[in-house]
């Protein structure tokens, strides 16, 4: 049983609602994933895992009918499952765990408040928790910081470099492939090699 989770922008639900159908679905026999993948059991997997959820939140817009609901505050998800020809589930366990859902919900006393918005999914029982990849972006992001303040500080006069518009040429091509392959059938054979592209340094190639 797959559970998608992307909303419109960016938006995750609260991460208590995957758990909870994950667990609804161990409770009944299905073997619950995300980005059609399950448990997984190498780092390969967990980076291929979390390229996909980093590349469908950045270019796909819509995922299922939940999708719509998040900029309303509404915490939603979309599960498929395989019909019960394929081995997988059949139309009454698909309304066991839509019930389950709807009554362990309603047995909550207050809302989703108090768990994660913000999260990057490794596999359906793990998750990277913006406490991890926050700080490494930002240590990414912080040595460009300070280059650019020493040639801000040093400029005597402005110039234009010629490597200026080039680079924004390639970024603006490069983010065109990534989104056209993202949403393509190409998504799940190139994932990982198209997450790790953005961080060539295409500045090397062209004169300043």
């Amino acid at each position: 049983m797959n559970i998608e989770h992307n909303m419109v922008n960016g938006l995750l639900p609260n991460l208590d609602l995957i758990n909870l159908m994950a667990k609804l679905a161990d409770k009944f026999g299905l073997i619950p994933e995300v980005f059609n993948h399950g448990y997984q059991g190498s780092w390969w997997n967990f980076a291929e895992t979390a390229s996909k959820a980093m590349l469908n939140q950045a270019f796909n817009e819509k995922e299922g009918l939940h999708s719509i609901f998040g900029p309303y505050g509404i915490q939603a998800v979309t599960i498929h499952a395989k019909n019960v020809m394929e081995g997988h589930a059949s139309l009454t366990d698909l309304t066991q765990i839509c019930e389950g859902a709807l009554r362990s919900l309603n047995n909550i006393l207050e809302k989703f408040h108090q768990s994660y918005f913000l999260y990057i999914m490794t596999d359906i029982r793990n998750f990277l928790s913006v406490a991890y990849y926050m700080p490494a972006l930002g240590l990414i992001l912080f040595p460009l910081i300070i280059l650019a303040l020493r040639e801000w500080f040093s400029l005597k006069e402005f110039s234009f470099p010629n490597s200026f518009v080039l680079l924004h040429v390639v970024g603006i091509i490069q983010y065109c492939i990534i989104r056209s392959v993202a949403i393509s059938q190409y998504y799940h054979t190139y994932t990982v090699l198209l997450s790790f592209s953005a961080f060539i340094p295409w500045y090397l190639l062209f004169p300043v």
